[in-house]
Parts: C-alpha cells; structure tokens; sequence
C-alpha cells in the first residue's frame, strides 16, 4: 500500500471534500482523484461516497481511516523515538583502566559519562595496561587508558598527558662527581 494515497485519502476524508482537500495539499483536484481512486483500486472497495456536495466516508472507508490514523501515529512515534535517540545515545561502553588511574579517575568519569549520555550504560575494567591492551584488542574493551602501549596497526592512540619522571633521594646518598 503506497503511504502518499493513505495520505490523500486521510486528507479528503478529514476536509469532507476532493477540492478542499486538494488545496491543503497543493495537488490538483483530478490528480488527488485518480490517487485516491488507485487506492480503492488497490483494495478492491470503495472507500468514498462522492456526492456533489463534498464526499462521505463508506463503512470500508470509516474503518480504513481509524487504520490509517493509527499508522501516521506510529510513523510520529518512530521519527520521534528516532530523533530523541540521536540526541541521546544508547548502548553500553566498556572502558578500561590501569588501577592508578581508576583510583582517581572512576567516579568522576562514570557520573560524567552518565550525565551527558542518561540512555546510555558504561562498565570499568580495572587491570594493568598490558592486559587491558589484550582486552582491547579482542574487542572486550571499546576504550582504554593504558600507559606507554605499544604502537599497533590495530589500534588508534591518543596521547592525553605527559607526565614527567624525575630521581629522588636522600641526602645521604654520595653524588656522582664528574
């Protein structure tokens, strides 16, 4: 069943009349006709009484039309379901961290994560970096933090910090001369 002709019909039946319905839609009136006319074609009934006056509804017609209403309301419902989730991502991310940054970084990331995605779910997975590098790379991870990884074709690094590395000792320790 094509929808615009659901359409049309739905438009006629509402206006009581092909012309009024015609310029809603900014068809001519033959053309709205010959589609509605397709439609009942199409089901083998009539579904309009035309009279000179405007057009009724025939029994077949009433019932097709509390059908059509229903499935232009499911089709807003779908766009609208659509779009809210576009907004708003679903789906679970799993992301893993080495212990020394999942001590500092999971609760902040997590009530982050979950402000800006409410739909959404996220898991952490605590390990070290070797592991969660393994994990990653069979697809148990999405993401990960991970120290000094390797390179790898397989997998896209950015750099978040750098973190300096400086010797601390004690003042009894004798100092290389020279």
């Amino acid at each position: 069943m094509d929808l615009t002709r659901l359409q049309y019909f739905v438009a006629v039946a509402e206006a009581g009349s092909f012309s009024r319905a015609a310029a809603a839609l900014h068809l001519s009136q033959p053309a709205l006709s010959r589609q509605v006319l397709l439609l009942e074609e199409e089901l083998g009934q009539r579904l309009l009484e035309r009279t000179g006056r405007g057009a009724t509804l025939t029994d077949s017609g009433e019932a097709l039309l509390g059908h059509a209403r229903g499935i232009f309301e499911l089709a807003e419902h779908a766009c609208a379901d659509m779009a809210e989730r576009q907004r708003s991502p679903r789906g679970r991310l799993t992301i893993g961290l080495p212990p020394r940054v999942a001590h500092v970084l999971t609760a902040d990331l997590v009530q982050g994560f979950l402000r800006q995605f409410p739909d959404a779910s996220i898991t952490v997975e605590e390990n070290l970096s070797i592991r969660l590098r393994e994990w990653l790379v069979a697809g148990r991870l999405d993401l990960a933090v991970l120290f000094d990884p390797p390179h790898s074709p397989q997998l896209q690094t950015e750099t978040l910090v750098r973190e300096p590395m400086v010797l601390i000792s004690t003042q009894s320790l004798p100092a290389k001369s020279g």
